[in-house]
């Protein structure tokens, strides 16, 4: 749908307004545990960072980590609902990572206090090579693209998440 001379671009023009978000995803979209799951979901990426550098296959990963296969393959997929804040937390010291929980006063500018993730290691620090910024990008679309539909990442034992798409529904479950 272009005029005449374009290449078929869209129009520059937006009929809806644009509305900048949060810089996190879960409380632009209103849920109520959004901290939570924004730590989930960057605890997971510093871990699938460190499975990606380590090139570990699905069973070594396993192994390693004290999980189940399917456990590490839900963690690839950033299906997190069967991983607490503390689990993930624990998965990184057995890739021999260390983690530290910081706690302090919340500025006066700030309204509210927060919970956050900051890995050292990863695309969360400010010197982030391109390739790292790309990476944890995606991994936040793959899990913004689950919770739209409907999907809310949670994990879904793979036989009746089979069955379910088969029949062409999706697991919908929230609160987790």
């Amino acid at each position: 749908m272009g005029t005449k001379g374009t290449t078929g671009h869209r129009s520059a023009q937006r009929t809806e307004p644009v509305t900048r978000g949060t810089g996190n995803v879960f409380v632009d979209l209103g849920f109520s545990d959004a901290a939570v799951r924004q730590a989930k979901l960057r605890l997971a990426y510093a871990l699938n960072q460190l499975l990606a550098e380590r090139k570990f296959p699905r069973a070594d990963a396993a192994k390693v980590l004290g999980v189940t296969q399917p456990k590490v393959s839900a963690l690839r997929r950033y299906k997190l609902a069967g991983f607490s804040v503390e689990r993930l937390m624990n998965l990184l010291t057995a890739l021999d990572q260390d983690v530290e929980i910081v706690i302090r006063r919340k500025p006066r500018s700030r309204e509210s206090a927060r919970i956050g993730v900051v890995a050292e290691q990863v695309a969360l620090k400010p010197k982030a090579t391109p390739q790292e910024r790309r990476s944890y990008l995606s991994a936040t679309r793959r899990a913004v693209a689950r919770l739209r539909k409907g999907l809310d990442l949670q994990w879904t034992p793979p036989a009746s998440r089979d069955a379910l798409h088969d029949r062409g529904q999706a697991p919908r479950r929230r609160g987790r």
